[in-house]
Formats: C-alpha cells, sequence, structure tokens
C-alpha cells in the first residue's frame, strides 16, 4: 500500500493508536512494515492484544499468524494457520477466530463480523 495516500493514512493512524493502546512496541515502524506488506500479503487483522498479525498471502492461498516483536515482525515464527482453496474458506478461517480475538480487523474483512454475515459463517 502505498503511502502518503488516504487510505494508507486512515489505516496507519488506526493501526499505531489500537498498538500503543495494548503494547510496548515501536507502534509507527510496526503499523508501516504492516501496510507496506499489505501488496504482498493481505493483513487481516492484530490478534491477541497485539501480540500477532493475522495475514492471507493469496499466491499460496495461505493464512498466517506472525508474532509481533518491539520494533519488528518475528517472521521466524511465522505459522501457518489454515490451507485454503476458495474465498469462502478465507472467509470461514477468519470468522473461525472471536472477533474479540482481534483488537484491529483490516476494513476488507470486517463484514465478516457484521449482520447478516456473522451467523452464515458460524
Amino acid at each position: 500500500m502505498m503511502q502518503g495516500t488516504p487510505l494508507f493514512d486512515t489505516l496507519f493512524t488506526e493501526l499505531v493508536t489500537e498498538l500503543e493502546q495494548y503494547r510496548d512496541v515501536d507502534s509507527v515502524r510496526i503499523a508501516t512494515v504492516l501496510l507496506e506488506a499489505d501488496t504482498r500479503t493481505q493483513l487481516i487483522g492484530l490478534l491477541d492484544g497485539g501480540d500477532a498479525v493475522l495475514n492471507y498471502d493469496s499466491s499460496t492461498w495461505t493464512v498466517t499468524r506472525t508474532p509481533i516483536l518491539a520494533d519488528s515482525l518475528d517472521g521466524a515464527n511465522t505459522r501457518v494457520i489454515d490451507r485454503l482453496r476458495t474465498d469462502e474458506q478465507l472467509w470461514r478461517t477468519i470468522s473461525d477466530f472471536d472477533q474479540d480475538s482481534f483488537i484491529w480487523i483490516h476494513p476488507r474483512f470486517r463484514w465478516l463480523f457484521e449482520a447478516p454475515y456473522a451467523d452464515v459463517f458460524d
């Protein structure tokens, strides 16, 4: 995602705010890394009080969970949550997480937790 665009600025502000509320990390650096990587993988959201990030890689059809360190992502401890073949499987995997597991969800996936969709994937 391109820095300086209105979408980047909005998401960046949201991420920095959430990270600062939950964690003692370099929130500016982490938010920048997450949004810049959003062009290669789709950022889904922040989990576990900001301890990890959930991403979707459409080239490998995988959902991954990566721990967040104080100033970077812990790529060495990234683990695959699910291997998928369809968008519906992606939506089901995301909705398998309780909405309270997330401290922040990317707008492209927020609809999964809103009525009437939340009931469809239960």
